[in-house]
């Protein structure tokens, strides 16, 4: 994760979608950015099909730091 705004960065909650084959999307996994907007999610089980990652906009004191969501990415077995 990267940004402009260096407060925006780390403590930002990064959620895991995957878009299912009947078109729903469904939230697979969570986890946290660290100082560097470095973050990881604990998978289990084995995935297959379109996954992407986003993060909601958020107030950090007087600034505003935008919301932003991955390109897709596909997961063949």
């Amino acid at each position: 994760m990267s940004s402009r705004k260096s407060a925006c960065v780390p403590n930002r909650t990064v959620k895991l979608y995957q878009r299912r084959l009947d078109g729903e999307i469904a939230l697979v996994s969570q986890g946290v950015s660290d100082k560097r907007g470095i973050w990881r999610i604990a998978l289990e089980g084995q995935l297959t099909g379109k996954f992407f990652a986003k993060v909601e906009f958020r107030r950090v004191a007087s600034l505003l730091c935008k919301g932003a969501r991955s390109t897709a990415i596909h997961i063949t077995p």
